[in-house]
């Protein structure tokens, strides 16, 4: 067993469920199975491996709110980090990585993000040299130096989005972007107009637990309606995911049959090929199956994961040969390895898949931003940024599937196990989704590689998977969000 141990100096700094959120990755990545402990002043984290690797830490930033950091490689000793000092540089490292990075590539103008840093840097230094002075006096140090290297990071991705998009635009002014809203359970859409104006395509989810509520009795009342809503607005269309492994979208019966891995490919087989048979002439791109990697609707094997994604495939393929399909994955970072016993990540699963060559024309990622469950940490854009990037070299295009909160309050309606992330509470609220929302998709406007961007929940009304997700409230009343996408849809899409 293998252990690295961080001195905190401030507990303040970090949420109270940072045992339960903190943990280490390799070189690649990939996080490590392990066991996070106080063991007051220190926070031990334990693993069955003694490589050097990085440590993910959510963070209280006093100027930037909760966000989860990382520190710089670090090898195993006898004495204890100081957490602060290692976020710091590993923030500062990540930042300056990135900029040369960049750089590289032809990009200019980065005067204020190496002032930012040449700051951080110093404050670094002073950390590091009062750390067996001064405790304290460190803390300080380190604390500004992260702040200083969030801000560089910041202003890092204003100069990258700035001048990637000006390049887009010169090309073309529009971008030929899928930008789609899901439609979840709604027989009628509400504020049909709204969606219009917000989006050019529509995701009609096909959610097995409702269509099939018992074993051959299939419910096609909201699906027909949906396409045909569709249709008549001639929005593109999405559909899927056909197969999800989470609880609230697998029918029940279905895990009666967990022993029987026969049997539950041959309830996966015939769902998506009534499914595809039913719709395909007016699908434009099918979401095969989503959560495969993570999803706990089934306790199966790794390899019974990878056989579900690929008995899916080879189901929708048989139907129709021809129209794109792809598989998404959640917590793309992850954060679950940490806590299970699995080994499979999730580029490592979208890797293999692709070498298949099963006919996967694309992969998704699950951005569901400020939840815990089946959520991400906040991250910043860079981080965010970079994870893209990692992703597009398997060399396919990308879709996002996009959700932030609006609310701290309890959401009697919301089903599933995303949650706000604890520490935002006081953080999170209409305006807090929309300004993080406009953050992000001008992020991911600047990537040629996504192709397809879905907010993943319309509405909060009726039953929906994450608490406040929507973009119009329980009341029907259209939240500040809605607004940027309406803006893009005006602006900026072909």
């Amino acid at each position: 067993m293998g252990s690295i141990r961080f001195r905190v100096h401030r507990p303040d700094r970090l949420p109270d469920d940072t045992a339960q959120r903190v943990c280490l990755v390799s070189l690649e990545g990939v996080p490590w199975t392990c066991r996070s402990d106080w063991h007051a002043p220190d926070l031990v984290i334990t693993r069955s491996v003694t490589d050097s690797g990085y440590a993910h830490v959510p963070w209280r930033s006093d100027r930037f709110g909760q966000i989860t950091l990382s520190t710089a490689t670090l090898i195993e000793r006898p004495t204890p980090y100081h957490l602060a000092v290692e976020l710091a540089r590993g923030t500062i490292h990540r930042v300056a990585t990135q900029l040369a990075d960049w750089q590289l590539a032809g990009l200019r103008n980065f005067d204020s993000v190496r002032d930012k840093l040449t700051a951080a840097r110093q404050c670094f230094a002073d950390a590091v040299t009062r750390q067996r002075i001064s405790a304290d006096e460190a803390e300080l140090y380190a604390t500004e130096a992260i702040d200083l290297g969030l801000e560089a990071s910041r202003q890092l991705m204003r100069c990258y989005r700035q001048q990637v998009l000006e390049a887009r635009q010169q090309e073309s002014p529009r971008f030929p972007l899928w930008l789609a809203g899901n439609l979840n359970g709604h027989l009628e859409v509400p504020e049909p107009d709204a969606f219009q104006r917000s989006f050019n395509a529509a995701v009609v989810p096909f959610n097995w637990r409702s269509i099939e509520p018992a074993t051959g009795e299939f419910r096609w009342q909201v699906p027909d309606a949906q396409v045909d809503w569709c249709l008549k607005r001639q929005l593109k269309l999405c559909g899927g995911p056909l197969l999800a492994l989470d609880g609230q979208r697998l029918p029940d019966w279905l895990v009666l049959w967990e022993q029987d891995e026969e049997g539950v490919l041959s309830y996966v087989r015939n769902y998506v090929d009534s499914v595809v048979a039913r719709y395909q002439q007016h699908i434009q791109l099918w979401h095969c199956a989503a959560r495969i990697n993570n999803g706990r609707g089934l306790a199966v094997s790794d390899e019974f994961r990878l056989q579900l994604a690929v008995v899916a495939i080879e189901a929708l393929r048989a139907r129709d040969s021809q129209t794109p399909m792809v598989l998404s994955f959640d917590q793309p970072w992850g954060e679950y390895m940490a806590r299970s016993d699995t080994d499979l990540s999730p580029l490592y699963f979208a890797d293999t898949i692709l070498r298949a060559n099963l006919g996967v024309s694309g992969l998704g990622l699950e951005f569901n931003y400020g939840y815990s469950g089946n959520g991400m940490s906040t991250r910043d854009l860079l981080e965010m940024s970079r994870k893209l990037d990692y992703w597009s070299m398997l060399g396919t295009p990308l879709v996002v599937f996009l959700t932030l909160p609006s609310s701290a309050e309890e959401d009697t309606q919301a089903r599933g196990d995303a949650r706000l992330t604890r520490g935002l509470e006081s953080a999170v609220d209409p305006v807090w989704q929309r300004e993080r929302l406009e953050a992000i998709m001008s992020m991911l406007l600047a990537k040629r590689f996504v192709q397809v961007i879905v907010w993943d929940q319309w509405s909060d009304a009726p039953i929906h998977r994450f608490p406040h997700g929507g973009l119009l409230g329980a009341d029907g009343a259209a939240k500040p969000a809605l607004k940027v996408f309406q803006e893009i849809r005006r602006n900026q899409l072909a």
